[in-house]
């Protein structure tokens, strides 16, 4: 895809439909795979204490 036409599609159309949004700085970019992949563990790891401890609720 072009360049300008995926700035377009992400941000630049949204921006001249609400000009607020460009007043706003862009969204930071999405974080590191390991990163990711921890925080997936973590909140698995606490659904799953979650579950020990109150096992009646889905």
């Amino acid at each position: 895809m072009d360049p300008d036409l995926l700035q377009a599609v992400n941000r630049g159309n949204a921006e001249a439909l609400f000009p607020r949004l460009a007043a706003s700085p862009a969204p930071t970019p999405v974080r590191p795979i390991p990163t990711r992949l921890r925080q997936a563990a973590q909140r698995a790891a606490a659904r799953l204490v979650f579950k020990l401890v109150r096992p009646g609720t889905d």
